[in-house]
């Protein structure tokens, strides 16, 4: 579990362009623990926060359309590419990944 939470760190410092995993962990707002729905909005704030900063890196921008089609199809989660991008880094299911992920006593 501490490999994979490592992992999901590395990869969100990655997708954010940050120097540190702190830094992204501040970027994603991350105050504490998190429920599995907490979890599965997370990494649809990611994915947003990543497209757009791959959009700035290309000089283009995203629209907003370009949110609402992604969060209309995915009903508040990420898209199968990024899931399936986060699985790849991590070496887990996004399920798993939260399954495995240290938690709380009230399994937060």
């Amino acid at each position: 579990p501490m490999l994979l939470g490592a992992r999901l760190a590395a990869f969100a410092a990655g997708c954010l362009g940050t120097p540190s995993l702190a830094k992204a962990g501040s970027r994603l707002g991350l105050m504490g623990s998190a429920d599995e729905e907490e979890f599965q909005q997370l990494l649809q704030h990611l994915e947003r926060l990543a497209r757009q900063r791959a959009a700035k890196l290309a000089g283009c921008t995203m629209t907003n359309n370009d949110d609402a089609d992604v969060n209309a199809a995915n009903m508040n989660r990420c898209s199968e590419a990024f899931a399936k991008a986060v699985s790849d880094a991590c070496g887990a299911s996004i399920t798993e990944i939260f399954r495995d992920l240290p938690s709380d006593a009230q399994g937060r």
